[in-house]
């Protein structure tokens, strides 16, 4: 098994609007499993709320961050509280799991 032991992952659409597992919060667990503190991100903070506590329940470390990926304020306002768990140069990879939202064909990553 690969080990994520002293790294940070961010997982956007974390939560589930749907009963069952999300692709978000089956990252969240598969992050947290493998040693990853998870900063999980999601509009809904019930299915948020959901998915914290399963990788809590698992023996994980996870942080709720409510927040709309698609409003630029948001972003930036999630990023904040996940840059200061993780140490910079063990901080891995933003993760965007279908946070459900439709994205323009024309839309700029730097948009998203």
């Amino acid at each position: 098994m690969i080990t994520l032991a002293g790294r940070t992952v961010l997982v956007v659409g974390a939560g589930s609007s749907r009963q069952g597992t999300s692709n978000g919060k089956a990252a969240c667990l598969t992050y947290a499993r493998a040693g990853a503190e998870v900063a999980a991100v999601d509009l809904d903070r019930e299915a948020l709320q959901v998915t914290v506590d399963a990788v809590r329940a698992e023996g994980g470390s996870c942080l709720a961050i409510e927040a709309d990926a698609a409003v630029e304020a948001d972003s930036a306002r999630a990023a904040s509280p996940f840059l200061a768990i993780g140490n910079p140069s063990r901080t891995v990879a933003c993760e965007a799991d279908d946070p459900g939202m439709p994205i323009s064909t024309e839309a700029k990553v730097s948009e998203v």
